[in-house]
């Protein structure tokens, strides 16, 4: 999974796969190359959220057992959420300017170029990853959860049922707390946004210059992804 808004199928994913005997390895989303020599192969099946590129997993992207999921989302927004995201976590330091924050992460070969290019590798793996975006997860977790499960080969073993508990149980309520916190941060500073979690905020947060320099450097990947139909956004 990409850092775009996926870590709320995540804690879906793991409960249900858990309940069946998955194994969660103890890694953070940067994951490790020891996931191919030490759980691989020895603690099958298991179940890894990361927001790491295909090459980390090269030697397990031939072997018919395993699969991938990849969430993506519209970059535009994706930028607008990873600035707030780093001013909320207090890694800007010294007066806070939203618009500089948003353009350096643009701008940035370690944001956005490094994501795009990211995506466009999992993307190139064909039918050993289900792509799924942030719209259709917003619309319908149930759903996108059941695609998955069905993509895994494992609908028998997991009923509609507690599917649907699950994703009930973590609703995007369950974070309200923690999300609450971060935005009492942004109050701090006086950074106020609209809802967060929607599509198409960059309609309306982004500046000309920032869609510009969007433009060039994810317009032809937002018409890969099908946001777009050509360059006149």
């Amino acid at each position: 999974f990409a850092r775009s808004g996926a870590s709320a199928i995540d804690v879906i994913l793991k409960s249900l796969l858990t309940t069946i005997g998955y194994y969660v390895p103890p890694f953070g989303v940067k994951a490790s190359p020891s996931i191919c020599t030490e759980i691989a192969g020895v603690r099958d099946p298991f179940y890894h959220f990361t927001h790491a590129p295909p090459q980390m997993f090269e030697p397990l992207l031939e072997r018919p057992g395993y699969r991938f999921i990849y969430q993506y989302r519209d970059p535009r927004d994706s930028v607008i959420s990873w600035a707030y995201n780093e001013i909320s976590e207090g890694n800007v330091k010294g007066n806070v300017d939203f618009e500089a924050v948003l353009k350096k992460i643009i701008i940035s070969r370690h944001h956005l170029t490094e994501h795009i290019s990211r995506a466009r590798e999992w993307f190139s793996l064909g039918d050993k990853v289900l792509s799924v975006s942030f719209e259709e997860m917003k619309e319908n977790k149930a759903k996108v959860i059941k695609n998955i499960i069905r993509f895994l080969g494992i609908s028998e073993l997991i009923d509609v049922n507690a599917i649907n508990s699950a994703v009930s149980e973590y609703s995007d309520l369950q974070y309200a707390g923690s999300l609450d916190v971060k935005e009492a941060r942004l109050d701090k500073l006086k950074l106020v946004r609209c809802e967060r979690g929607v599509s198409r905020a960059w309609v309306s947060g982004l500046t000309p210059v920032n869609k510009l320099l969007l433009k060039k450097i994810s317009g032809h990947y937002l018409i890969e992804l099908g946001y777009e139909k050509d360059l006149n956004w």
